[in-house]
C-alpha cells in the first residue's frame, strides 16, 4: 500500500493520522507531506500532540502525562472580572510569561490544550540531547583506538530501546518542574487544558468557558567542513534538490509505517541541473521544520493579524495588530529557540506592565546545530554586514593549530571572528568544534555587555577551559 492509499484511509476516517506519522510530529510544513497535505485539504486537524499519554504507555510515560497533562483535571470556572495576562500555550515563553506576571502582581491564566512544557521538555531540547549523549558516548568508544584504547568496535552495541527508555525516565523525573500542580500552586490564579479561541479581542473561549482579559542561514565555510565530515562519514549530501516523488516499494500492509523493520522506499529528486536521480532506502526522514501554531485560534475576532508560516505578526515590542494581545517564543519569532522564547517573555511581559521599554533587537541570541561537528553562531553573517554596507574584519583560527584540541583528537573546526573594521567590537561569530556551543558562550557573553568584546578577551584571566584560551589570540 502506498502512501496514498495510506492518505484515504485518513480522509475516509479509516486511519487516524497520528497512527500513521507517530505522536508530536507534524510540526513542518505540512505542504510537503502528501499525508498531512490531503488532509489539511479536508480540513482535518493539525497534528500537534496526541490527546493520550505519549506511546508506548509504560510506567514512565504515565507519570510524565500525570504531570503535564492530569488525565483527571477539571478546568476551573473563569471568574467574571477580567484576568491581567491570559497565557495560551505552555511551552517555554508561555511558563515564563505567567512567572513574570505573577513576579510583578497580576492574575494569570495559563491554558494549554497538550502538555505543558511544550517542545523543550516533551519533544525536542531535552529529549533530543539524551539520545545525542549516547551516540556521543557510542562513538567515543568505537573511536577510543585513535586514543591509544584498545577496543573492538564491532563489539560496541547500542541497544535503541533501552536509550529511549533511559530518554523516558529522565523525562520524568524533570517533568514536575513544569507541572500542572506546581503553575497552578505557585504561578498562576488559574489552568485550562483545553483548545483556546478567541471571540472577540478581549475573550477567550476554553472548550465552552469564557476568559476575559483586560484591554490594556549558516556561514559558508562551517556548511562546507560540516558537508566534508558528513561526507567523510560515508553519507551522501545531495544539496539544490527537489523531491519529487517517494514510493514505497514493499507492497506489504501500512503497519511498517510506524514499526521497525521499515521496507524500502524509492525517493525520486531532481538536481539544479535537471539531473534526475532515484535513491533506494529503508526510512525517509521528512525534516522540513515547522511552522507556527496559529491555526484554529479565531484570531481574525481578536483583530491578531497573522501569517500561516510566519506567526502572529507583532512589533519591536512583541505587541500584535491588537494592542491588548502581545506574542512571543515560537508563533512569533524567527529565532525559534528555547532560549529567546525564554527572553522574548520576559521583555514582552515587562513591556505589557511596566511600559514599552525594551526590544527584540536588543537582545544577542546565539544557537548551535547538534551535528558532529557542532556548528555555532552569534550575531551578524558577513553576508548581513556586506547588505548594510558595514565594514569588517576576520579573524580565524583552525582548532587543528590549538594545542588542546589536539590533545582531545578533536580538531575538525575553527573560530570566525566578524569584527568591526578599526575596533573591536565583534559583530559576529561562528563557531565549528565538537563543543562548539559551550565555545559560543563566552563570546556571546561579551557581545552583550561591551561593544568593545575583544579587549574583553585580551583582559579576562585565563581561567575558562583550555580550549577557549585561543579566542584572546
Amino acid at each position: 500500500m502506498n502512501v496514498d492509499d495510506v492518505a484515504e484511509q485518513v480522509l475516509r476516517g479509516e486511519k487516524d493520522i497520528e497512527e500513521v506519522l507517530g505522536p508530536l510530529t507534524a510540526q513542518g510544513k505540512r505542504e510537503l507531506n502528501t499525508v498531512m497535505a490531503r488532509s489539511e485539504a479536508q480540513h482535518k486537524p493539525f497534528v500537534t500532540a496526541p490527546s493520550t499519554p505519549m506511546p508506548p504507555i509504560d510506567e514512565y510515560n504515565t507519570k510524565h502525562a500525570e504531570y503535564v497533562h492530569p488525565k483527571d483535571y477539571v478546568n476551573p470556572t473563569p471568574q467574571e472580572e477580567p484576568y491581567d495576562l491570559v497565557v495560551v500555550g505552555a511551552g517555554v515563553a508561555g511558563l515564563l510569561s505567567v512567572i513574570i506576571g505573577n513576579s510583578l502582581g497580576k492574575k494569570c491564566v495559563l491554558i494549554e490544550e497538550h502538555y505543558m512544557g511544550g517542545d523543550c521538555l516533551n519533544v525536542g531540547c531535552f529529549p533530543s540531547k539524551v539520545l545525542i549523549a549516547s551516540a556521543k558516548r557510542a562513538h567515543q568508544v568505537r573511536t577510543a583506538s585513535d586514543l591509544g584504547v584498545r577496543l573492538d568496535p564491532s563489539q560496541v552495541q547500542v541497544d535503541f530501546p533501552a536509550i529511549m527508555q533511559r530518554m523516558r525516565r529522565l523525562r520524568s523525573e524533570i517533568a514536575p518542574i513544569d507541572s500542572v500542580e506546581r503553575y497552578k500552586r505557585d504561578f498562576c490564579h488559574e489552568i485550562f487544558m483545553g483548545h483556546a479561541t478567541f471571540t472577540s479581542p478581549s475573550t477567550i473561549d476554553v472548550d465552552g468557558k469564557t476568559i476575559r482579559f483586560h484591554k490594556g542561514r549558516e556561514d559558508e565555510d562551517a556548511c562546507q567542513l560540516l558537508l566534508d565530515s558528513l561526507r567523510k562519514d560515508g553519507l551522501t549530501v545531495m544539496l539544490n534538490t527537489d523531491v519529487t516523488e517517494v514510493k514505497l516499494v514493499s507492497d506489504r500492509d501500512e503497519t511498517h509505517l510506524t514499526k521497525a523493520p521499515f521496507h524500502e522506499y524509492r525517493v525520486t529528486c531532481k538536481g539544479k541541473d535537471g539531473q534526475v536521480h532515484t535513491i533506494t532506502c529503508n526510512a525517509v526522514l521528512n525534516a522540513t521544520g515547522r511552522i507556527p501554531n496559529v491555526q484554529d485560534l479565531s484570531l481574525e475576532k481578536a483583530n491578531v493579524e497573522y501569517d500561516t508560516l510566519r506567526g502572529v505578526r507583532v512589533n519591536e515590542f512583541y505587541q500584535s495588530s491588537n494592542p491588548n494581545v502581545y506574542a512571543c517564543g515560537d508563533v512569533a519569532s524567527g529565532f525559534k529557540f528555547t532560549h529567546s522564547a525564554d527572553w522574548g517573555a520576559r521583555i514582552a511581559v515587562r513591556n505589557m506592565f511596566l511600559g514599552m521599554f525594551h526590544k527584540e533587537s536588543q537582545l544577542v541570541i546565539p544557537w548551535c546545530t547538534y551535528t558532529d561537528p557542532e556548528v555555532a553562531h552569534v550575531g551578524k553573517y558577513a553576508r548581513d554586514l556586506e547588505r548594510d554596507g558595514v565594514a569588517y574584519e576576520v579573524l580565524r583560527r583552525d582548532l587543528s593549530h590549538v594545542d588542546r584540541c589536539k590533545c582531545d583528537g578533536d580538531t575538525v573546526g575553527f573560530v570566525k571572528l566578524l569584527v568591526r573594521a578599526g575596533g573591536d567590537e565583534i559583530l559576529g561569530a561562528t563557531v565549528v568544534g565538537a563543543t562548539a556551543g559551550d565555545m559560543l558562550s563566552e563570546i556571546t557573553m561579551a557581545m552583550q555587555v561591551t561593544p568593545r568584546a575583544v579587549s574583553v578577551f585580551m583582559r579576562t584571566p585565563p581561567s575558562r577551559p583550555p580550549h577557549m584560551l585561543f579566542t584572546r589570540r
